[in-house]
């Protein structure tokens, strides 16, 4: 895989999400940028016009096609600031542009600070006329950015559009985090990224494919971008495979591309982690449950989340086919969603052949925190030699829940509060695994315990464990001995019981209903 390639891919199409208005043609009212990362719906230039007073676009004196759009932006923070045009508008597009970057207060009276007519690799391909410059911007000052076409020609009735991106890649140290899945024709890659930068802008890393990891160090280029590739063994004789390409956008609001050959990619989201100062604790600490709905799966997958003050997470729990789920990290910035913190989330299954993954989001709320996901898959793969879930699992997660807070001396989450704590054990028929359905008369009392009547034929037991998740057995129609894994968890202000009766060819649905 060469490295162009990817490069070329990385500059451009990844990592400045947030969009605005077009420029204008006069600098006084050029339009603002806020934030730190920018990317422009296009703007015809076509009937700019320069100004009485204006500067060379660029450090040689080119004044360039005399059609200048014109934005300003402030430095939220320091660091090292690219703007480009290397992302060009799929309809009119000038293929050759200008770029400049300019400080000071009047048109006539300003000074170049950077400028570029192409970018530095010249390994764009369409986009070879793209400009790009660099350069360290310094909080709170005031940078005006100018677009022209090259040259007179360069602007025309057939090509007149442009657009124009930012990207700040702060000074400061930072954490960020990601998680990728790549689709192949017969399997599915998957991993994490879990990457630190120093305020000298060098960088440690772990990336993982599966099951298996790989360390990273180095130091990022001057748009934030590291690249690298990972070999893919294969055996004595077999055809080699392509390598697993992976690039790092580190810039604010940046991404994570994994690439396989010419054909499969994915781009993730690369968060930054939250951090609080001494004596701040995040809003959504705490323990928190929920569900996780696999589509075409009888059964739930069930989870419970510790948040402590400082952001850290741990997550455990069981997918749908009761496959073990643990995980810990930070909660980060999601830019894609509102959430208070998102827990991003690969746990690989299968020997490395499969996994789960989600954004878990935890939003403070003021009926309640909830517990949701997004970006969400769970991949099994086939196996048609085996009776449990022969055909495999893929699929998305629904995930539903929300804090756990049980207060003493009543039932946890007011479970069953409105029948006095009377309810039933449910377990609908299934084929192949439930002949007929099952109910189970029971109370659940205010000290959190299942009670069920005595010298029931089918010895139903569930226990409410400290984390939320609950536990039990019962005997079924053969006398088999089934084992219950569920969750007790609250979402849009109902509480539920619901979990997953392990089989022999696949998991069923249990739930606990008054």
């Amino acid at each position: 895989m060469k490295q162009a390639t990817l490069l070329a891919a990385a500059l451009i199409g990844l990592g400045m999400h947030n969009r605005a208005h077009a420029a204008t043609d006069n600098f006084e009212n050029a339009t603002v940028i806020t934030g730190s990362s920018l990317n422009f719906t296009s703007v015809s230039i076509l009937n700019y016009t320069s100004q009485a007073g204006e500067p060379p676009m660029t450090s040689w004196g080119e004044y360039g096609a005399k059609k200048t759009a014109w934005w300003k932006w402030t430095a939220p923070e320091d660091g090292f600031c690219t703007v480009d045009t290397l992302s060009p508008p799929n309809d009119m597009p000038v293929r050759d542009t200008l770029v400049a970057v300019y400080t000071g207060a009047s048109v006539n009276a300003l000074t170049l600070i950077a400028d570029g007519d192409d970018h530095w690799t010249r390994a764009n391909g369409a986009a070879a006329n793209g400009a790009s410059c660099t350069f360290y911007a310094t909080k709170g000052v005031t940078y005006h950015i100018a677009v022209d076409g090259y040259h007179a020609s360069s602007v025309t009735a057939t090509a007149h559009n442009v657009t124009l991106r930012l990207g700040l890649l702060p000074k400061r140290g930072m954490r960020k985090y990601g998680v990728y899945r790549i689709v192949l024709a017969d399997s599915q890659l998957h991993g994490t990224l879990s990457f630190t930068k120093t305020s000298a802008f060098s960088f440690s890393a772990k990336f993982t494919v599966g099951k298996k990891a790989y360390p990273l160090k180095g130091v990022l280029t001057p748009e934030g971008f590291f690249m690298t590739a990972i070999e893919r063994k294969t055996p004595a004789g077999a055809a080699p495979l392509p390598p697993i390409g992976l690039i790092i956008d580190a810039k604010a609001e940046g991404d994570l591309y994994v690439g396989e050959g010419r054909l499969y990619g994915a781009r993730s989201n690369l968060m930054e982690a939250h951090t609080f100062p001494a004596g701040v604790t995040t809003t959504v600490a705490g323990k928190f449950t929920g569900v996780l709905n696999t589509n075409g799966s009888e059964a739930p997958g069930v989870v419970c989340a510790t948040v402590k003050g400082n952001g850290m997470v741990t997550l455990a729990g069981l997918a749908a086919d009761g496959s073990k789920l643990t995980f810990s990290g930070p909660l980060v910035h999601d830019h894609d969603a509102s959430a208070t913190g998102t827990l991003p989330v690969c746990v690989s299954l299968y020997g490395g052949g499969g996994f789960v993954r989600a954004h878990f989001h935890f939003t403070d709320n003021a009926m309640g925190d909830r517990l949701e996901a997004s970006q969400t898959g769970h991949f099994r793969p086939a196996n048609p030699a085996s009776v449990f879930y022969p055909a495999g699992i893929d699929s998305s997660l629904v995930v539903l829940g929300g804090s756990y807070a049980p207060e003493k001396n009543k039932r946890a989450l007011d479970f069953l509060e409105g029948s006095m704590g009377a309810g039933k054990l449910s377990i609908p028929a299934s084929m192949d695994e439930i002949a007929s359905m099952i109910s189970e008369n029971l109370a659940f009392d205010t000290k959190n315990k299942f009670i069920f009547p005595p010298k029931n034929a089918r010895k139903p037991a569930l226990k409410l464990n400290a984390s939320g998740l609950v536990t039990g057995s019962f005997l079924d129609d053969n006398g088999k001995k089934r084992v219950v894994n569920g969750v007790l968890y609250r979402f849009n202000g109902q509480t539920l019981l619901r979990g997953q009766v392990a089989g022999a060819t696949k998991n069923v649905l249990f739930q606990v209903i008054p």
